[in-house]
């Protein structure tokens, strides 16, 4: 986190650390996105198998 950080104090030359850093938060963003629709798929698996149990 602090050399993250350290990448808001960059002056304008180093523009490459400030695209890592976007980079950074896209693939924090996908990986979120990906949890929260693993989480929805388990949700609809275990809804099916409780109204597969009770026919």
């Amino acid at each position: 986190m602090s050399r993250e950080a350290g990448l808001f104090e960059a002056s304008p030359d180093q523009s490459p650390d400030i695209d890592r850093l976007t980079s950074t938060d896209a693939r924090e963003a996908r990986r979120a996105r990906a949890k929260q629709i693993t989480r929805r798929k388990r949700t609809f698996h275990e809804i099916i198998q409780v109204t597969l149990a009770g026919v």
